[in-house]
């Protein structure tokens, strides 16, 4: 292996960065090169034989609204896919059902891809009590308003009998 090349220099050593999410996986020698392999979180995007990995990017994270279909290696990427419908992430991790409201409650905002839908109590327990109020106070004008138009019938009653009385004395 010691034969002459024509060079007057060594090659120099390759450098693993880790600012490059790369780390030395072998070191250099006199007769091989720096080897390097991606750190955890990334993976490989250019490699060499002689040398692995030369560049390294950082696996992709998913978004909200998405879920991670398959987790990224050293040599491949993170997959991601959408929620199906009816579905959220707000972390980009997994999938959610979108939270149902119970019979005493109703939706308040509907879901979406990256929120749950909002349940709040029903305005509906207040209808309960308003109910008998509004018939209450109904009844209450209905007799009140037929009392008052049959004490309007008297006074008029009362103010023709007078000028019955008039009139019978006149004849007389």
């Amino acid at each position: 292996m010691n034969v002459d090349n024509g060079l007057t220099e060594c090659f120099h050593c390759s450098l693993c960065l880790q600012d490059q999410g790369l780390f030395t996986k072998e070191q250099c020698e006199v007769k091989s090169n720096t080897v390097c392999e991606a750190l955890e979180g990334y993976y490989c995007l250019r490699s060499t034989q002689d040398s692995g990995c030369r560049s390294a990017a950082r696996h992709r994270r998913c978004s909200p609204g998405q879920r991670l279909k398959e987790p990224g290696t050293k040599i491949a990427d993170s997959i991601c896919e959408e929620c199906q419908p009816g579905y959220y992430s707000q972390d980009g991790v997994n999938c959610s059902v979108w939270t149902i409201c119970q019979d005493d409650q109703i939706k308040t905002e509907e879901g979406s891809p990256s929120k749950d839908a909002v349940c709040s109590n029903s305005p509906r327990l207040h209808f309960c009590f308003l109910t008998p109020v509004l018939f209450l106070v109904t009844v209450g004008s209905c007799v009140l308003g037929s009392r008052l138009m049959n004490k309007d019938k008297q006074v008029d009653v009362e103010r023709r009998q007078p000028e019955n009385q008039e009139a019978n004395t006149v004849t007389l």
